[in-house]
């Protein structure tokens, strides 16, 4: 989908308007029963919740930007619930979904103009059915308290080697799934943990704790070694060690003598670094700043 940050951006309706319009749709929708995707959308019409994805559709387009206009605003709010659904509702547990592969969906929404030749528009076109959870309609507060009643599954492991976990006995689907956020699975019963994968988890927002008391609550042993204790230490330390500030221009320079007088100028010195005998980095917004100050230092630099 094109155009989302062209003309059409001003023309887009609140996104925090559009989840409230959803929620209120969840909210009319019976708890722990399959709802199939066109009834829900069919359900936020006749509620009045069907809010346009944007006032100008036209400025939107898919492939090119003369044949692939796009002026079916039904369509647009159809695939943008779809999204929602999932990476909002069902990944809090929410809703449960029916999910099938997207080129198999009996939708056609996407293939209303001739100039469209696509098998799918996105991997939410697969999501077939969605119901409301207990937990769901106690978040919605639909319902006034919420017990769990599936009995979370604990596989109790040890510590192996320096990162190794060696599970007893084959871990649930559920302990993989929240596993593969900060360990590589080696063999059957046997992860690594992996700082790559915990640090990307990190600067994402994760939370260390997380992982840190999952393990507590299986491992055979009362305490974490030292060494593990030590690596999430460093892993906490470091999860903002680098920061990152803008974007920057590298500009190489004819001579030393170029780069030093450059970065010495008054007006330079502040924003503008000599990174080698010939190389000046400086931030890429002052970009036009940049050139106009070295033409008062008489040095020109070739677009």
């Amino acid at each position: 989908m094109k155009g989302q940050k062209g003309k059409g951006q001003k023309y887009f309706t609140p996104a925090l308007l559009r989840r409230e319009n959803c929620i209120n749709t969840l909210k009319q929708c019976p708890i722990n029963q399959w709802l199939h995707i066109n009834e829900f959308i069919r359900l936020m019409i006749a509620n009045k919740d069907f809010l346009p994805i944007t006032q100008e559709p036209s400025f939107l387009y898919i492939g090119d930007q003369h044949y692939g206009e796009i002026y079916d605003g039904e369509f647009l709010v159809t695939a943008y619930m779809r999204c929602l659904l999932m990476e909002y509702f069902f990944t809090l547990g929410l809703i449960d979904i029916a999910y099938c592969h997207p080129t198999e969906s009996t939708d056609n929404y996407f293939s209303s103009e001739n100039y469209w030749d696509l098998d799918c528009l996105s991997r939410y076109d697969g999501l077939a059915y969605l119901r409301l959870t207990p937990l769901g309609a106690y978040v919605l507060k639909i319902k006034d308290s919420y017990i769990q009643t599936k009995k979370v599954s604990q596989t109790n492991l040890e510590f192996v080697g320096r990162h190794n976990i060696q599970f007893k006995q084959p871990p649930s689907v559920n302990e993989k799934i929240f596993l593969t956020n900060y360990a590589e699975e080696k063999k059957q019963n046997l992860w690594v943990l992996s700082s790559d994968k915990i640090l990307s988890y990190l600067e994402n927002g994760g939370d260390l704790n997380e992982l840190q008391s999952f393990l507590k609550n299986r491992d055979t042993q009362p305490y974490f070694s030292n060494s593990i204790e030590s690596f999430f230490k460093t892993m906490e330390s470091n999860k903002s060690a680098v920061n990152n500030k803008g974007d920057f221009k590298l500009v190489t320079c004819q001579s030393k003598e170029v780069a030093t007088n450059i970065a010495s100028a008054p007006k330079l010195k502040n924003w503008c670094q000599q990174v080698s005998d010939t190389q000046l980095i400086y931030p890429k917004d002052k970009h036009n700043q940049f050139r106009i100050l070295i033409h008062q230092l008489n040095y020109g630099m070739p677009i």
